[in-house]
């Protein structure tokens, strides 16, 4: 009896200092993958708490999260290609990469380039520019020799004007009638024979000059003979023989002829005449002129 109840005390007494051991004894594992990058210990003994460095880690292989300092994880994000080293692995594509740009290439968003323009083409010969000139059409459609045209154009070809029926000489009475300048440049004069705007003339009372329509001039400039013309502000259709009285201040040899005056002339056979005409602008060859002559 004494025997077991010494056994028995035994065995409590072992079973204590098993029990002391074990508590005094550290505690001993593996720390787990997600753990194990920076870990220290807060505190000593049985109440220290973990610390981790903060870090995108693999939660497991298909989840990365981002590992604060108290070990805990967060924004977690699913890999579909697995995670390793704290990266979710790319996924193949199954598109074939897109050739890099070259070196000298402009970066920037891409742009449709726009088509370029269509050129002109024109079937090269005469035709007209306008509906008072004619010129070489070239295949790029510029023209080349432009040419006006007394009358008008018409399918590359100027059509003369209708001529212009002008009163015949009557001694005793006034001779009048209309007539277009016709040409750029000079052309004369002579009421007694009615030689008017014609490009030559033996023996002239004056010659006028019409300049290009480029000029901007707006006036014709008249060339008496000598000192035998004057300008008088009336129009051409409300003028009389009263109108060209001469005197000797009014002579000139030179006078600018602008729309709504007359020209008063005095001719070689110490005559009177008159020209007049009305324009808008610049005068051309095809502008019309009134003139009188008191025979």
């Amino acid at each position: 009896m004494e025997f077991k109840k010494s056994l028995f005390f035994s065995a409590i007494i072992v079973s204590v200092f098993i029990i002391a051991a074990c508590q005094q004894a550290p505690r001993q594992g593996t720390v787990p993958e997600e753990f194990q990058d920076g870990q220290a210990s807060e505190g000593s003994g049985e109440n220290a708490l973990p610390t981790c460095a903060e870090t995108w880690v693999c939660k497991n292989e298909n989840t990365r999260a981002f590992r604060t300092q108290d070990c805990k994880f967060e924004q977690e994000s699913n890999c579909q290609g697995g995670c390793s080293g704290g990266q979710c692995i790319e996924v193949p594509s199954s598109q074939p990469p897109a050739a890099p740009p070259a070196a000298d290439a402009p970066v920037g968003p891409k742009e449709t380039a726009a088509a370029p323009p269509q050129k002109k083409s024109c079937e090269p010969g005469y035709a007209c520019l306008d509906s008072k000139r004619v010129g070489y059409r070239r295949s790029d459609c510029s023209f080349d020799n432009v040419d006006a045209c007394l009358g008008s154009c018409s399918n590359g070809k100027c059509i003369a004007a209708p001529a212009q029926e002008e009163s015949k000489l009557v001694p005793g009475s006034v001779v009048e009638g209309q007539k277009p300048i016709g040409a750029i440049g000079d052309t004369y004069f002579d009421f007694s024979k009615g030689d008017i705007f014609v490009k030559d003339t033996l023996d002239r009372d004056m010659k006028v000059y019409l300049f290009s329509p480029g000029s901007g001039y707006q006036f014709v400039k008249a060339y008496g003979s000598g000192a035998n013309i004057w300008a008088v502000e009336k129009s051409i259709s409300a003028a009389a023989f009263d109108d060209c009285q001469p005197s000797q201040e009014k002579l000139e040899n030179i006078k600018n002829l602008y729309s709504g005056q007359i020209l008063c002339v005095i001719t070689k056979e110490n005559k009177r005449a008159m020209l007049g005409g009305t324009w808008t602008g610049v005068p051309d060859f095809n502008t019309v002129f009134t003139w009188r002559y008191f025979p």
